[in-house]
């Protein structure tokens, strides 16, 4: 089950690459056939690791958030898009974007957090436990930025998400977290980041 996850990850980053030539290329019609087949193989990706949207925390949100950007609705396309292929990833110039699916709302909605969570994400986790050991999450948390500035722990659970997705954080069961050896380089990173699909 893991190489058949890992195999759709690669798949998924290739076709991410693909859709940005796409769209260089000015190639819109063929741009929709390759969204398609992305979309299916980021759902398939999701129902195979059970995941489900994030429970986030009442933290009062700072470090370029506001109250009203931490759980934000987004329109959905159309209504057979409901939870098909939820969570997505995108960028925002220097941000990292979640958009998840409420029940609660039954409408999509999205969270966001500055990129540098991510490297700060992983440096702690690697600093405090290291390399291919287990985590949890109480582990590293609450992650704090250059200026001394707690990070909202949404936001940390955002970027720990997204680890996950691209395969560089891998999740034990109910026990914890591993960071793949060799995985979490800033050479890779930085390839993962740029393949996200940027927002509209």
């Amino acid at each position: 089950m893991d190489k058949a996850i890992q195999a759709l990850r690669v798949a998924e980053v290739t076709l991410r690459e693909i859709i940005t030539q796409t769209l260089s290329a000015k190639a819109y019609r063929d741009l929709a056939k390759v969204a398609g087949v992305a979309d299916k193989v980021t759902a398939l990706v999701s129902e195979l690791n059970g995941d489900a949207p994030l429970l986030t925390s009442e933290s009062t949100p700072s470090i370029q958030e506001s109250q009203n950007q931490r759980h934000r609705p987004v329109r959905a396309s159309n209504a057979t898009s409901r939870r098909g292929g939820y969570p997505r990833f995108l960028r925002d110039g220097d941000r990292l974007v979640k958009v998840s699916w409420s029940k609660k709302e039954r409408q999509p909605y999205e969270h966001r957090a500055p990129r540098a969570i991510i490297k700060i994400l992983i440096d702690t986790a690697l600093k405090r436990k290291g390399e291919g050991k287990l985590f949890e999450a109480t582990d590293v948390l609450p992650l704090m930025a250059e200026n001394g500035e707690e990070y909202p722990s949404y936001q940390s659970y955002l970027a720990l998400a997204w680890l996950r997705q691209v395969g560089i954080v891998v999740k034990k069961g109910r026990v914890g977290y591993v960071i793949k050896p060799g995985a979490a380089t800033a050479e890779q990173v930085g390839r993962f980041w740029a393949a996200l699909p940027t927002e509209d």
